[in-house]
């Protein structure tokens, strides 16, 4: 916990650093943090398994995504309301966002003081045992190598680029497209806060539901819904944003319709999507690396965050058709991979009474709930 403390505090430095204006302290300051970023999401997806069951593991990944995904509902409206009747963000205006945003970044690092170990269980109060740095390496590269986790990866590429393209990409594609609305700046938020719904509604679907016992493909279903509902709202992105939009303010239509309604129903359908890949797919993992918790958070956060890093960097020069086109094909790709070791890993944990057809005993139905 002292390592994620540290590497949270040191996060706060990403935001800091956009109150200077000259280049060598933001790219610097952002190396920095993402060295920290990825401590502390390789932390956060460790003790969330140390803290669960392997019955309860799929509910509080489900729950964990949920919150963090959705707590961008909340910035995004805090940023509507400082954005309204905005057309261009001034310096001030932009000033005033970061001491928001850095507030709200000290409150979460207050808080995170507060996190201990969990009571009652021996297992989990027990010290943790001393590390080698070369063993780490060493095992994170096995689980890496690992042949189901090399049919993850194009999951986890999707993950990473779908992830930029949702908070950087897209509301801001909406915003720079002038002739959508008068005051285009305050749609980078709406468009937000529209994900943010998506986000929300996503996660309750998948967390209340409780499905027949014959229905035991919970994740394939559920990532197929968030791939198609992807599919779907990046053919209509195209329809309905100019190419160059992503680029800065244009005063072009789209291809084929200029419509804030639609813009808003593609940033809903980005929002469920981003809430069923982002569960699914590290849920899966964890699952079947449940012996290697940081080896396996930690391979599939070094795959995601490579790919949002080159994402970011590329999609300066890429227009938004060509993005569109490398979003779709790696959420086919991943999507194609997914099923089958999803398909292999259920049917190698299903009870025996339901792999011969026969009715699950009760035992075997509590162990399958949330």
């Amino acid at each position: 916990m002292c390592t994620t403390s540290t590497a949270s505090s040191a996060l706060r430095l990403y935001n800091v650093a956009f109150y200077f204006d000259t280049p060598w302290i933001v790219y610097g300051l952002c190396a920095v943090s993402g060295v920290t970023h990825a401590i502390l999401r390789t932390g956060q997806g460790v003790y969330l398994m140390e803290n669960s069951r392997p019955h309860t593991l799929q509910r509080d990944n489900t729950l964990f995504w949920w919150m963090q995904l959705a707590s961008q509902l909340i910035g995004q409206i805090i940023l509507l309301l400082l954005l309204r009747a905005t057309k261009i963000i001034d310096h001030d205006t932009r000033i005033l966002i970061l001491d928001v945003t850095v507030a709200i970044n000290l409150f979460g690092f207050f808080l995170s003081l507060f996190i201990s170990r969990p009571s009652g269980d021996p297992d989990l109060q027990k010290a943790p045992a001393p590390v080698e740095l070369r063993q780490e390496i060493r095992k994170t590269w096995e689980v890496f190598m690992d042949s189901r986790m090399l049919l993850l990866i194009p999951s986890s590429i999707f993950t990473g680029l779908l992830k930029g393209f949702s908070q950087s990409v897209y509301p801001s594609a909406v915003g720079f497209t002038l002739s959508l609305t008068e005051y285009s700046a305050s749609l980078t938020a709406l468009s937000g806060i529209y994900i943010g719904a998506g986000l929300i509604m996503g996660g309750a679907i998948q967390f209340v539901r409780r499905w027949e016992d014959c229905f035991s493909l919970e994740r394939t279903f559920f990532c197929s819904v968030g791939t198609l509902s992807s599919l779907a709202a990046f053919v209509l992105a195209y329809a309905n944003l100019p190419d160059n939009s992503v680029f800065g303010d244009t005063e072009d239509l789209g291809p084929y319709t200029n419509s804030v309604t639609i813009a808003l129903m593609c940033s809903f359908m980005i929002g469920v999507g981003l809430m069923y890949i982002m569960n699914n797919v590290p849920a899966l993992i964890c699952l079947m690396f449940q012996n290697n918790p940081a080896h396996s958070v930690a391979a599939f956060n070094f795959t995601r965050f490579v790919a949002e890093g080159i994402y970011y960097y590329y999609c300066t020069i890429m227009s938004l058709s060509t993005q569109l086109l490398l979003l779709g094909s790696s959420a086919v790709t991943g999507l194609l991979l997914f099923i089958p070791v999803d398909h292999k890993y259920t049917l190698s944990t299903l009870p025996s009474s339901k792999k011969d057809g026969k009715k699950p005993n009760s035992k075997d139905v509590i162990l399958e709930k949330y």
